[in-house]
């Protein structure tokens, strides 16, 4: 019995021991040809991802009741962790397998190799943390191997100022990540693991330390999500290699929601960072959505696309409906890391706008009725009853809201063709719905929270700001003397970029001015 328990512990860090071996080829092939390079590490890859496989089928092979495994105390996985470590595995295999094509003749293709190893190396030390330490050292690996791959062209300056504007957003991310683990550390009268961190909440009196403690994590992964006003970095790695991107995209940027998941009673035991998170994630999907649409650059709208998704991502997060959450992290991860990976150039196409006319007027009222009639019949049809469906109302609501615009698209059609596009439309949503149902089903050893108030609260403004979206679509000179105003972001991430230069360099004038002051008194003392 001690033998299989071992031959387990070795499965589950397998993917991360693959990564480490891929390291260590590389540099043992240092001199070989780039061609033999690539080939060793796809094949690590390839045994990551098997390994990762085994390690998933196992997860799901065991009772309802099952937990996890353990390797230690400190790194273990369960379903949810095996989920995402398959997915993302999987990505970086496909990843590797595009830059070996993309970077072909460029210099430094090792040095590119070595950082990919360790970036996703770190993903998985992340996915199998149990412990806050293990977490924040993993989670800044990450980003700072990462900001090594956005600097792989050192003669684009955006790429450049990515990279710097990342690395001191994760370092504040990750004092504030200290700070939520000293503050729950504390709590919990000095464990630092997550196992049973609900109970240990839930028997805290001190309020206040609870209050900081999520509020801190909430920044820490607002931060780290892209969420406006901390969004500017990710529009700039569009400078960095093509796969680059889409491993930011497809694995990084969704680490938040992730870890935001992973500890989830710190939200469900203080309402006042619930309100937090709600605001802040709201406010940049609806605003993030609105600026999409008046990109010009396919990249750059996927840019806009993947901060509101992350900003919807944790407003289910904050409305306590994890599992839907994860579904939707899974599906940005597959379906963002396709469009970028399709996407090699930046092209120049025009916004679709709906024209105004009586046809497109009638497709923006309908839409919404549409999508409800579609959702309902679809869970009537895999559930026999409502009740048995397991999502809110209101964010039934919220779905049909956000998904009616999929209509909107046919408004330009002949007639007979838009039945059809529309039927198709309609199949579409069946299929994402009956998804959705399915995946909520699914048994990743944790419940929804869900926050009625915050959540109805949520359904009113997305119905304002459907409203909102669709008068734009139908006259789009409403705004046409903020157009501009609105595909720059409201120029929000100047005004940040600017404060931080001024403020970093008046604190360098401090400091140089200290400095010479202590050199001044040391010379006086000196001639004395």
């Amino acid at each position: 019995m001690t033998m299989i328990v071992r031959i387990l512990e070795i499965i589950l860090v397998l993917p991360a021991i693959c990564y480490l071996i891929a390291l260590s080829l590389l540099a043992q092939l240092r001199k070989a040809k780039t061609s033999t390079q690539w080939a060793a590490m796809i094949t690590c890859f390839l045994l990551a991802c098997s390994s990762a496989l085994t390690c998933a089928v196992l997860a799901w092979s065991g009772s309802d009741q099952w937990t996890g495994f353990k390797v230690t105390h400190a790194i273990g996985t369960d379903r949810l962790s095996a989920s995402l470590g398959l997915m993302t595995t999987f990505l970086g295999l496909v990843i590797a397998k595009f830059s070996s094509k993309y970077l072909r003749g460029e210099h430094k293709q090792l040095d590119y190799m070595h950082n990919l190893c360790a970036t996703l190396a770190c993903i998985q030390l992340v996915l199998m943390a149990n412990h806050w330490g293990v977490l924040i050292i993993a989670w800044s690996g990450s980003g700072y191997f990462l900001q090594k791959l956005i600097c792989f062209y050192p003669n684009r300056p955006l790429a450049t100022l990515a990279a710097l504007k990342k690395q001191t957003l994760d370092r504040t991310a990750d004092i504030l990540l200290i700070m939520a683990a000293a503050c729950t550390a504390w709590l919990s009268k000095g464990n630092p693991f997550f196992d049973g961190l609900d109970t240990i909440l839930s028997q805290s009196h001190d309020s206040s330390l609870l209050t900081t403690a999520s509020i801190a994590l909430i920044l820490a992964v607002a931060i780290r999500s892209a969420l406006i006003p901390f969004h500017g970095w990710i529009l700039q790695v569009l400078e960095s290699p093509t796969p680059v991107s889409a491993l930011l995209h497809a694995g990084l940027v969704n680490l938040g929601g992730y870890v935001l998941i992973r500890l989830h009673p710190l939200l469900d035991f203080s309402s006042a960072s619930r309100w937090l998170l709600i605001m802040a994630s709201l406010s940049t999907a609806l605003l993030s959505a609105l600026v999409a649409t008046q990109q010009y650059s396919t990249k750059s709208r996927l840019a806009w696309s993947t901060i509101s998704q992350m900003g919807f991502m944790l407003l289910e997060c904050a409305l306590g409906l994890y599992i839907l959450a994860v579904l939707h992290l899974v599906g940005h991860s597959l379906y963002k890391s396709f469009k970028l990976l399709s996407s090699q150039t930046v092209e120049s196409v025009p916004c679709k706008q709906s024209a105004g006319g009586t046809l497109a007027c009638a497709i923006s009222v309908l839409a919404p009725v549409l999508t409800t009639a579609v959702i309902g019949g679809t869970l009537l049809g895999l559930s026999h009853t409502f009740a048995g469906v397991g999502i809110p109302t209101w964010w039934l609501a919220v779905l049909a809201l956000t998904w009616s615009p999929l209509f909107w698209l046919q408004s330009r059609q002949p007639a007979m063709v838009t039945v059809i596009t529309m039927s198709g439309t309609a199949i579409q949503i069946a299929l994402m719905t009956s998804i959705a149902w399915f995946g909520h089903q699914l048994n990743f050893g944790f419940n929804d929270n869900p926050f009625h108030t915050g959540g109805m609260i949520c359904a009113v403004i997305f119905s304002l700001s459907y409203l909102s979206f669709a008068l734009i679509a139908l006259r789009p000179g409403m705004i046409a003397g903020m157009r501009h105003q609105i595909q720059a972001g409201f120029y929000i991430d100047d005004l940040i970029t600017c404060t931080t230069q001024r403020l970093g360099n008046k604190l360098h004038a401090l400091a140089f001015g200290i400095h010479e002051g202590i050199g001044f008194r040391i010379r006086e003392k000196v001639q004395q």
